[in-house]
């Protein structure tokens, strides 16, 4: 027959808490030692929707930390998006100024260029 404990006290390769089992004197023999405690099967299934009670809380607010941090980064990454498209546009509107200035440069010079070579009126 075999029979469950709870280790009271770290027991290698059991941590405090731990639920096993084994056989009868074995177990008999950690209970003596003090390093163990008999476990029911109620306790067993009390832990048992304790445990998965707690595992899906932990799981639950890990996930929600992560959420929180994922979207923190979404939103960082868009803030310099934002920026960088800010600067880009900035960018271009100087690009197309210099382009229209220039443009205005190059007719004066053609109009320069066209009134020194054509033939004087006398």
């Amino acid at each position: 027959m075999s029979k469950a404990v709870r280790f009271i006290k770290k027991q290698t390769p059991y941590n405090e808490g731990e639920v096993a089992g084994f056989p009868e004197d074995l177990a008999n023999r950690y209970i003596e030692l003090g390093i163990a405690e008999v476990v029911s099967g109620d306790q067993l299934a009390e832990d048992a929707s304790v445990q998965d009670a707690e595992y899906w809380k932990k799981k639950f607010n890990d996930l929600a930390a992560k959420t929180t941090t994922y979207y923190a980064e979404v939103s960082s990454s868009f803030a310099k998006m934002r920026v960088q498209n800010d600067d880009l546009r900035s960018r271009i509107a100087d690009l197309n100024h210099d382009r229209d200035n220039l443009a205005a440069r190059v007719a004066e010079l053609e109009k320069e260029l066209s009134e020194a070579t054509s033939p004087k009126k006398k």
